[in-house]
Formats: C-alpha cells, sequence, structure tokens
C-alpha cells in the first residue's frame, strides 16, 4: 500500500520492515515512474550490518524475597516502595516500560501486564511495538517470561535496533502488593556473556546459586564464615556443575555461559541476603562503537551531553564553553577525556567530530544554544548511489523523498521494489494517484456531462492503490483522460509530464 503527502511517498511494506529490522536484508532495487511514462531514477544498494547495541533488561525471582532494603550487588534492581512485612506474593506484573526518548524519561506503556499470562505477555510486546510504530522508530522488541524449575518466575525483554536518541532505560516489575523492583536494561552487541563479578562483602556463608534450571545447595562447608573456607567448597561445587572461578577481594568471578548463576544467595550477621551477576567478560570480543557528531566550523560548543553504563544521563567532559577550531578542537577535547580520543574531519563544511574508545555514550553537543546529536554506525550503507535523503527506512517500510522524486505533482506514480536475502529474492510492484488539489479543479467544471465524467475518473483513479490486481497502466489512461478535459477547460496546463 501507498501512502503521500506533499513532502513524501510511503511504501508500507511489513516484509520489508521484517527483513530490514531483521537484518536479513542484503540489497534493494527500486525504481519508478511517473504517468507510465516519466523515469524517476532507479536506485540499488546493497546494506551492511555492524553490531549494534542490544539493550537487556532482566529480573529473576528467588526465595526469601522479604527484604525491604536496598541489596547489596544488586545491579540496579532494588525493592522500592515496600511494606516491612515479607513479600507474599513474587514479582510478575510489568507496570512500566520507560525510554530515554532526547533526554526525557518516558513510560510508553498504556497498561499494566501479568507476565505469568501467555496473553498478557503478547500483548505487552504489541504495546511496546505499537509505540515504535506510531513514533516511526525501527526496533525489534524480544520478551521471554519463563518458570525455572523451582517455580520462580524470570521477566526479561530485549530491544534492538533503537536509534542514537532513543535509550531503553528500565522496567518496573510489580507484585499484587504495594512493592516494585526498577530493572535497569544493560547495552550489549549481541555477545554473550561469559564471566560474571558477584559482588560480596566479606566473611558471607553462601547458602546457594539461583540459575534458570533451579536452585542450587551448595556443600555444607559453605555455611562457614570464612572466605578462605568458602573457596575449598566453590572449588568443589562449581567444578562439579562445569563452572570455573576465580576471586577479586572478597568478590566471586565465575566464568561459564553453561545455565548461568542468575544470583548468589548468602547470609551476613543473621540476614540472609544476596548479589546479582556483572558482566565483566564475553565471549568473544566486542567491537566499540565510535560515535560521530557533525558540528559547525565555528562557534562555541557549550555542553557535552551522555550517559554513563547505568543510563544516567550528564555531562562528562566540559565545564566551561570550548571555541571552536578546526585544527585544535580534537586535541582540545581529548584533553578532557579519562579515557579515549577524538578525531576531527572536515566533510561538506562541518566538523565531523569522532569519539573513540571512551567509556560513556555520548549523546548530543551543544553549539551556540544549538543541538547536535551523535550518531553510531548501525547501519553501512556502502554503495556510492544511496543516500538517506532519498529514501528512508521507516517502522513500516520506506519513505520515497523530493529529492528522490523530484516535485510531488498531480498524477499516477507507478514503483517496482525488488528485495534480496540469503535465501529469496521478491519483488512488488506498487501504484498509488496523487491528488494535492484536483479535486477543487474539478468543481470547476461547469458542463455538467464533463463534471460527471470527470467525477468518475476521479472515483476510479482515488481506488486505485487498494486494488490488488489493478494494473497501473489502466490508472495512467484514467489520469490522461481526466487531465484532458482539466485542460480543455484550461484548469491545467501540463501533459501529465510525459
Amino acid at each position: 500500500m501507498l501512502n503521500y503527502t506533499s513532502n513524501y511517498i510511503e511504501i508500507e511494506n511489513e516484509y520489508v520492515s521484517k527483513i530490514f529490522n531483521s537484518k536479513e536484508l542484503l540489497s534493494m532495487s527500486i525504481e519508478g515512474q511517473k504517468n507510465c511514462c516519466t523515469p524517476i531514477a532507479s536506485q540499488k544498494f546493497n546494506l551492511e550490518f555492524d553490531p549494534t547495541c542490544i539493550y537487556v533488561a532482566s529480573y529473576q525471582n528467588y526465595d526469601e524475597q522479604s527484604s525491604c532494603l536496598p541489596t547489596s550487588g544488586s545491579g540496579g534492581k532494588v525493592t522500592d516502595n515496600c511494606e516491612s512485612t515479607p513479600l507474599s506474593v513474587y514479582y510478575s506484573n510489568v507496570v512500566e516500560v520507560k525510554l530515554f526518548i532526547d533526554g526525557e524519561s518516558t513510560n510508553i506503556l498504556s497498561k499494566s501486564y501479568l507476565m505469568t499470562n501467555e496473553s498478557d505477555v503478547a500483548l505487552l510486546k504489541t504495546d511496546i511495538d505499537s509505540y515504535f510504530t506510531n513514533k516511526g522508530i525501527i526496533a525489534n522488541t524480544v520478551i521471554n517470561a519463563e518458570l525455572s524449575t523451582s517455580g520462580f518466575l524470570k521477566v526479561e525483554i530485549k530491544i534492538s535496533n533503537l536509534p542514537t536518541n532513543v535509550v531503553f532505560e528500565s522496567f518496573i516489575l510489580a507484585n499484587n502488593e504495594t512493592c516494585y523492583v526498577d530493572v535497569t536494561a544493560e547495552c550489549f552487541l549481541g555477545i554473550e556473556c561469559n564471566k560474571n563479578k558477584f559482588i560480596l562483602p566479606a566473611n558471607v556463608a553462601i547458602s546457594s546459586f539461583v540459575t534458570a534450571n533451579g536452585t542450587y545447595t551448595p556443600p555444607t562447608i559453605f555455611n562457614a564464615a570464612s572466605i578462605e573456607t568458602a573457596q575449598v567448597g566453590l572449588i568443589e561445587f562449581l567444578n562439579d556443575t562445569r563452572y570455573s572461578f576465580e576471586y577479586e577481594g572478597n568478590d566471586l568471578i565465575i566464568n561459564g555461559t553453561d545455565n548461568p548463576i542468575l544470583y548468589v544467595k548468602y547470609s551476613i550477621n543473621t540476614t540472609t541476603t544476596g548479589s546479582f551477576p556483572n558482566c565483566i567478560g564475553y565471549a568473544e570480543d566486542i567491537t566499540s562503537c565510535n560515535y560521530t557528531v557533525k558540528i559547525p566550523t565555528t562557534g562555541f560548543i557549550n555542553s557535552l551531553t551522555g550517559y554513563n553504563n547505568t543510563n544516567s544521563f550528564t555531562s562528562p567532559i566540559l565545564t566551561s564553553s570550548l571555541k571552536i577550531d578546526a585544527l585544535t578542537i580534537a586535541s582540545s577535547i581529548t584533553a578532557l577525556l579519562t579515557t579515549g580520543s577524538v578525531e576531527a574531519i572536515l566533510e561538506d563544511n562541518l566538523i565531523a567530530l569522532t569519539f573513540k574508545d571512551i567509556d560513556f555514550v555520548p549523546f548530543k553537543l551543544e553549539v551556540d544554544n544549538e543541538n547536535y546529536y551523535f550518531q553510531c554506525d548501525q547501519l553501512n550503507y556502502f554503495e556510492g548511489e544511496y543516500n538517506a535523503d532519498l529514501i528512508e527506512f521507516v517502522g513500516n517500510g520506506l519513505r520515497l523523498k523530493p529529492e528522490y522524486l523530484g516535485i510531488i505533482t498531480n498524477g499516477v506514480y507507478n514503483f517496482t521494489l525488488t528485495t534480496e536475502t540469503q535465501t529469496q529474492v521478491i519483488t512488488d510492484s506498487y501504484c498509488v494517484f496523487v491528488d494535492l488539489d484536483l479535486q477543487c479543479k474539478i468543481a470547476k467544471l461547469t458542463d455538467l456531462d464533463k463534471l460527471e465524467e470527470a467525477i468518475l475518473l476521479y472515483e476510479a483513479l482515488k481506488s486505485i492503490h487498494e486494488c490488488i490486481d489493478c494494473e497501473c497502466e489502466s490508472a495512467c489512461v484514467l489520469y490522461q483522460e481526466l487531465n484532458n478535459i482539466l485542460k480543455s477547460y484550461n484548469l491545467v496546463n501540463d501533459d501529465c509530464n510525459c
């Protein structure tokens, strides 16, 4: 289906959107004509996808969730708004999904969803996807809600392919009383974690390891309140279950992706609590994202805004204005960084600043009260003919812009779109009748017979984009006849641009 405005023509195609989002799309070409006679420049380009940020937020319920105090090493999974009595119901209701959009925290859900109900899990995904579609955001959402063999619910939300001005912040999981956990999302590049750190205080007695496949009780030697004694038990327990471990001070580091440990429960000073994992190693090296922003060649940088690994927005570099100088701006900013470096290249009368190997995610630069946003190379178009100002991927298909179409005027536009994946090549054809002011011109006809004929032609043309088996050549003939009627009364002065 095609839609249009005076600024663009949009091709709705769920298949194209799907293979683009899933990164199956290898190449695409589009050919167009206006009124079946005037060609529109063909576009053909290949796609190469770089590793992109996959935001993951997950929470595993566990036994003895009775503490209403922040849990040491919880990694953001902290109980809030709690009663002082033990919890009688585990966290199972997703009540909010929060995104940072242009620096503002926003809950995008229209209602809450019960994760023990399969239909609610599907509806939650629909709610999130609908928000993205309405905002024209291309993103993938995956939601998992499953019970472990020990009967404890785990909820995980993954969101990928978000634009650089949108960050998945967290989701809030509540129970049926008054308690909830705010589960922070972390950014991964699709690489599996194989080394987790569990932050532990000194002199603890570890009582159990919680995994997705059940809770394991270690040997009784773990109950000794001594880190040295516990190490002996860890060697016996972890090696027997295909894990390896090491200590960093009091903190426990566990290696292995086979049935990863989600929670380490321990006792200290007669209080039972535990530690969630912090990933510190991956199955293979992660390619760091290089963030680039294009700014004017003159003026002053007033501020740099970004966020750290907890998605907290901050201004980590600039405390005062910095004058822009093409020769020195990169070294000036690099000198202010704690890690990484900045490179500057002149491009189209702008300075492209690229931040490399930094310990935060830059969001925007403010130059003389104007905002300039960073971009990560999530998608690399390497065919020279492609230009995002000509054709743009949107949430439900493609948007064809005037830079590609030329000035959009009244007439019949037809397009042939070919997409290629590793498994198939598909060609689709589209036809649309564009009416910017024809209805008003038809109303000015004074000959009633010609008016009736023009109205019939107009109504037939209006339905052409909804007709599956209609040929665009027929629509062009109808439009030619309508145009001739209007031209005979000097209401138009063109010959269908042919």
